[in-house]
């Protein structure tokens, strides 16, 4: 696991060289994100650092230093961009894995100096993925990579190039089970395959994260189970044996998940090409899950969900004997569940562009659903909601206020929201006259940031419109950076007719800002709107806004 999360709480005061230094040029982190803190891993220190607890614990032949999970953290220091070997339009995330096999490279030379036998374990993972460029691995005997490659990656290709590199030790360790999504993908024989892709390299191991108990995977996790346990075994032996499970329906069942898994290769290949076009790569599989589910009607259709419908329907006539009529009964009602999923997430989009929808009509029918058969569908819902749901239910008026408390209750904070536009997305912002891109050029929190173009006077660049809020005490803050010669960058609260309050960045060289104010918002607003202002400057500079938090303080 990520080896690193105790790391801020314990070093953080006495040595914050340790540690990343962020784009604000601090070496520190949001509280919330310790766990993810990152490592200064150009810094000697550090390595030595890892070597004295390994030696205080008796020096045991593994030696965990997989980096901590999630993107933000990752040093910009002047020492760790050296490392680095960006190419001339690759952005700061495209490519760090040089600096992380140096680092890999300089703790593995430490400990097999005092134990010869010693295996440093790590992760090939995240923006450390792809093959280094300048780097090589130096002790391969004493490091033991774990590989994980997303879903759309080509394994042959992915391990070939880690084992060129000098990698002897690998072990898979992929996030192809990370879905908290409501339909059903069709991935047991994309998973299937990429395993024995992966199996021909000499495994160490494997080691498959996911989300148990998501009822539309269970055939994918009774693969993994059986494939990783019996690695002889082809697809058809062990679809056999999951779908003996279903007694008389067996065959429809077998046509339903065919269904699923011809077009499921097709979602895969668009939603990744989708991303190419963006200039982005999801690295962890779920967030892919996500951003298909939030485009949900362009990767499935109604008259597919019918289908899977009709077949499982089917499968249930067939079948007249207990139990398995009862699991039956929940294949099928997981399937009409995903239908109703489907049309309330196409509804909120076309209410998101400003058509005409029956959004209200679609909620109430899911709601209701989910009501009468929440004990036989035991989905996680407050995951469900949170990871792919909750922008439109906000956009309901029946159940928008009941959305937002439970936003706020489900993350434990009294957060309106955060948006660092980072699927990307405008996050419920619109554009206006001075907006240029979402960009992942650079970014204050995550990858992506909004870029605004200036001009001689200052323009709005984004808007957030009718924020719905209760009369009390708020705390708004962003982050900006700009290109000398650009004045400032301005958030303005509007409430009413009024300004509610206004938060200014001045240009600060080449390192992020952060702004933060409190204001109040009297007994007869319920709603506010959000403005961000770039001031003048020449034509062809720009500025860049990250991080935007929206917090009631108290009544």
């Amino acid at each position: 696991g990520h080896a690193f999360r105790h790391w801020w709480d314990t070093y953080s005061e006495k040595h914050p060289e340790y540690f990343g230094m962020n784009p604000y040029g601090k070496r520190t982190i949001q509280a919330f994100l310790k766990d993810r803190i990152k490592l200064c891993v150009s810094n000697p220190a550090v390595a030595e650092q890892v070597i004295q607890e390994w030696e205080a614990k008796n020096k045991p032949q593994y030696l965990n230093i997989c980096p901590n999970d999630g993107t933000p953290g990752f040093c910009f220091c002047p020492e760790c961009l050296k490392l680095d070997t960006r190419t001339e339009n690759e952005n700061f995330y495209d490519h760090l894995t040089d600096r992380y096999l140096f680092f890999w490279n300089r703790v593995a030379g430490l400990a097999r100096a005092k134990r010869a036998d010693v295996m440093v374990t790590t992760y090939v993972y995240s923006y450390y993925r792809h093959p280094a460029r300048r780097e090589k691995v130096e002790y391969p005997d004493n490091i033991l990579f774990g590989i994980v490659p997303a879903l759309s990656d080509d394994n042959q290709k992915l391990f070939s190039a880690w084992k060129a590199l000098g990698a002897k030790h690998v072990f898979l360790r992929p996030n192809d089970l990370c879905y908290y999504g409501g339909f059903f993908r069709g991935y047991e024989r994309i998973i299937f395959e990429k395993f024995q892709t992966a199996k021909a390299f000499d495994l160490f191991g494997t080691d498959y994260d996911g989300g148990p108990g998501n009822p539309v995977q269970e055939f994918e996790h009774f693969v993994v189970a059986r494939m990783i346990a019996f690695p002889e075994l082809s697809f058809a032996q062990i679809e056999d044996e999951y779908l003996s499970y279903y007694g008389q329906g067996a065959a429809k069942v077998k046509e339903f998940f065919a269904f699923q898994q011809r077009d499921a290769q097709r979602r895969l290949d668009e939603a990744t090409a989708a991303l190419r076009r963006e200039q982005q790569e999801m690295l962890d599989d779920s967030l892919l899950a996500v951003r298909i589910i939030q485009a949900a009607d362009k990767y499935y259709s109604p008259a597919a969900m019918a289908e899977g419908e009709k077949l499982l329907a089917s499968a249930l006539a067939a079948e007249n004997r207990e139990p398995y009529r009862q699991r039956l009964q929940r294949l099928l009602l997981l399937q009409q569940h995903a239908a109703l999923m489907l049309d309330f997430i196409t509804q909120g989009r076309k209410q998101q562009a400003g058509g005409p929808s029956h959004l209200e009509e679609s909620a109430e029918r899911l709601l209701v659903f989910r009501l009468a058969h929440a004990g036989e569908l035991q989905m996680d819902w407050e995951t469900l909601y949170n990871r792919t749901e909750r922008a439109f239910w906000l956009l309901t008026r029946r159940y928008a206020e009941k959305a937002q408390t439970a936003s706020q209750a489900s993350a434990a904070t009294p957060q309106l929201f955060r948006d660092s536009f980072d699927l990307p997305a405008l996050d419920g912002w619109s554009k206006r006259e001075r907006f240029l891109a979402i960009t992942n050029k650079t970014a204050s929190f995550d990858k992506y940031s909004i870029q605004l173009e200036a001009a001689a006077d200052e323009g709005i660049g984004i808007f957030k419109p009718a924020v719905q809020v209760k009369p009390g005490k708020y705390r708004i803050s962003f982050d900006a950076r700009m290109d000398a010669g650009v004045t400032n960058v301005r958030l303005r609260v509007v409430g009413g007719d009024k300004t509610l309050v206004n938060v200014v960045i001045p240009p600060a060289g080449d390192f992020w800002q952060e702004a933060t104010k409190e204001f109040s918002v009297p007994d007869d607003l319920s709603e506010i709107s959000l403005y961000i202002i770039i001031g003048a400057g020449k034509t062809g500079l720009h500025a860049y806004v990250d991080n935007i938090v929206l917090t009631r303080l108290e009544p």
